[in-house]
């Protein structure tokens, strides 16, 4: 996976870091979320 996007082209790779990056953002949101709604609604 890794080792196609080392060869692939400029736009391509940039196109692939830029998914990289919002699907971490999307996960580091989702895992957030999560641990709010299962903490409790004390600092609320």
């Amino acid at each position: 996976m890794f080792v196609n996007n080392v060869v692939s082209p400029s736009a391509q790779g940039r196109h692939f870091v830029k998914t990289v990056v919002l699907e971490s953002i999307e996960t580091r949101t989702r895992l957030g979320s999560n641990l709010k709604e299962s903490l409790p609604d004390e600092k609320t």
